[in-house]
This record gives structure tokens, C-alpha cells and sequence, in this order.
């Protein structure tokens, strides 16, 4: 090869690695707008994730609290029963109620108005045709019967 044609494959060469270069910066400044959109795109999705579950833990623990609620309206719990549910099924923490089954919360309320204790028979006084423990044992039967999904402990709670 003679030196004019070496020069010839210099300057090519030349010219290419400027190509390659320029094309590499290109590439570069690219890929940078990029991770930039991916990056903004995931904290996005991230954001909306966490709206998503605030959102379905904040409505998830008003219908709880309505639950609770329409059975303390209903006379079938006292306030205070209410109360106690509220504490033993931690509504207020968000891992718990996440966990949390609706239905079960749908069992803890019996439907109807809650008798308590005795009937009255005429005259005023109240019938003794059972003794507590019976009585008790009764209710939670009944509770049970009504709703089979209905564990003892969760029906005994619901009877005091």
C-alpha cells in the first residue's frame, strides 16, 4: 500500500472513531433523559400504591366503624362492646385491619336487639326458668346457630 492510501484509511478511521464518539455522547445523554423518566415513573407508581392502600385502609376501617356502628344503633352491642372490639381488632393499626375479615366483623354483631338477661313475667318479676350459666350457655348457642361462622370466644364476647 502506498502512503496516499494509508492516509486515506487514517482519515476513515478518523472520521469513524469521531462518529462513534459523538453517537456514544449521544447514547450517553439519552440514556440519562431515560433513567430520569424511569426513575420519575416508578416514584410515581410508588406514590399511587401508597394512595391506593391509604385509601383502601382508611375506607376498609369505615366499615368497620359503620359495622360497629349500625350494631350499637340496632341495640344488638353497647357502646362499650363496641369499644372493646374496636381495641381487640386494633382498627387503628393499619398492618392489623389490613389483615382484618370483613365477615368476621360482620359475625361479632348479632342482628336484632340484643335481650339482656330475664324476661319479665306478669307483675313485674323476672322469670327464673334458668339458672345464668345456662342462660349464657343458651344465648351463645343461639348466636352460633345463627351464624356458623361464629367462633365460642367471639359469641361469648358478643352474649357479655
Amino acid at each position: 500500500m502506498e502512503l496516499a492510501e494509508l492516509t486515506k484509511k487514517v482519515a476513515e478511521l478518523t472520521a469513524s472513531i469521531a462518529t462513534f464518539t459523538t453517537d456514544n455522547a449521544t447514547l450517553k445523554a439519552e440514556n440519562a433523559v431515560l433513567a430520569g423518566k424511569v426513575a420519575k415513573f416508578e416514584a410515581d407508581a410508588s406514590t399511587a400504591t401508597e394512595t391506593a392502600n391509604k385509601l383502601r385502609i382508611e375506607a376498609k376501617r369505615k366499615q368497620v366503624a359503620d359495622i360497629f356502628e349500625e350494631g350499637v344503633k340496632s341495640e344488638g352491642i353497647t357502646p362499650a362492646q363496641r369499644e372493646n372490639f374496636s381495641k381487640v381488632l386494633r382498627i387503628s393499626d393499619d398492618a392489623a385491619l389490613d389483615a382484618l375479615d370483613i365477615e368476621q366483623v360482620k359475625a361479632l354483631v348479632p342482628a336484632g336487639k340484643k335481650t339482656f338477661g330475664r324476661t319479665a313475667k306478669e307483675g313485674g318479676q323476672q322469670s327464673t326458668d334458668l339458672r345464668p350459666d345456662q342462660q349464657v350457655a343458651k344465648e351463645i348457642a343461639e348466636l352460633q346457630a345463627a351464624n356458623s361462622s361464629l367462633s365460642f370466644s367471639a359469641a361469648q364476647k358478643v352474649v357479655f
